[in-house]
């Protein structure tokens, strides 16, 4: 997709490409009626539309809290768009990579992961593909925030009758203790 062809679309500014796959290409830009900072991650394949509307829901009743905040869902065209929060920080996988961090480094980000999934769990959603993409740390702020709920569950609307439940799914390597 083509950042040229996007400027001024709707009342936002693109400025930057951050990320890109087969299925949606996020941007870097600006609200344009009150110039606040946001995130628009827009959705390429109209396929996997419900699971846009099931992250945008998802986020919505978190309000920000533990995860990143949305500021809607909206269509651009035949792109469907979320519009989020920008951070201002960079994926935790990618600070990992570029970071040396020594034991008290690592000990404060666990801190800031578990206050994180503590702010997540209270609000009865389990995440379910947790890993350090979905990440976003601000060291200035001393803050993570969880992205990426499309196959998130509800704690509260699941009453499981095996000990391994349907909707147990995720990625292994980074399945949570209560999944185990």
């Amino acid at each position: 997709m083509n950042i040229d062809s996007l400027q001024d679309l709707n009342g936002y500014q693109f400025q930057q490409c951050l990320h890109e796959t087969p299925q949606v290409v996020i941007y870097r830009g600006i609200r344009l009626h009150d110039h606040l900072r946001v995130v628009l991650k827009l959705l390429k394949i109209q396929t996997a539309a419900e699971d846009f509307h099931r992250e945008y829901r998802f986020l919505e009743s978190l309000q920000g809290k533990g995860a990143i905040k949305t500021y809607g869902l909206e269509s651009f065209g035949n792109e469907l768009t979320l519009i989020l929060e920008d951070v201002d920080g960079m994926n935790l996988d990618r600070f990992l990579q570029k970071s040396a961090l020594g034991l008290l480094q690592k000990l404060q980000l666990c801190i800031w992961i578990a206050e994180t999934l503590h702010e997540i769990h209270q609000r009865g959603v389990l995440h379910k593909r947790l890993n350090p993409s979905h990440m976003m740390l601000n060291p200035c702020k001393a803050e993570i925030k969880l992205l990426g709920f499309k196959e998130a569950h509800s704690l509260v609307a699941q009453h499981p009758v095996s000990p391994f439940p349907h909707w147990l799914g995720g990625e292994p390597s980074y399945l949570a203790p209560e999944q185990t």
